[in-house]
């Protein structure tokens, strides 16, 4: 595929569900920064949309503020905004993801996540 993208972002609110006929689908909005905290700092932002397995193992293990580590195709999407002006999504439909994992103060064999 000629379109890959790959990236590491903050998950910026809890997932939306879309359940069809023969798939689940998850979207998220997440927001990609150079960590930068000052005026010069770069951010963007990211629509994510992720189908049937990938999105239900996002489901079950990131919510909002979670880190992500996605691998998908980039896409454009246009529209019109309220007033008549035309504005651009972009979104990354997701084939692969992986997840940060924040250690926990009280370290347990039990609490790994794998």
């Amino acid at each position: 595929m000629l379109n890959r993208y790959v990236f590491r972002g903050m998950l910026l609110d809890d997932w939306k569900v879309n359940t069809g006929q023969t798939t689940t689908a998850a979207t998220n909005r997440v927001v990609i920064g150079d960590g930068k905290k000052n005026e010069d700092s770069e951010s963007v932002f990211l629509e994510v949309v992720a189908f049937g397995k990938t999105g239900e193992l996002l489901l079950q293990n990131t919510g909002k503020k979670s880190v992500i580590y996605g691998d998908g195709r980039l896409a454009q999407q246009r529209y019109v905004k309220k007033d008549g002006t035309n504005g651009v999504v972009l979104k990354v439909y997701i084939d692969k993801v992986d997840f940060e994992w924040k250690a926990k103060e009280n370290k347990n064999e039990d609490d790994i996540p794998f």
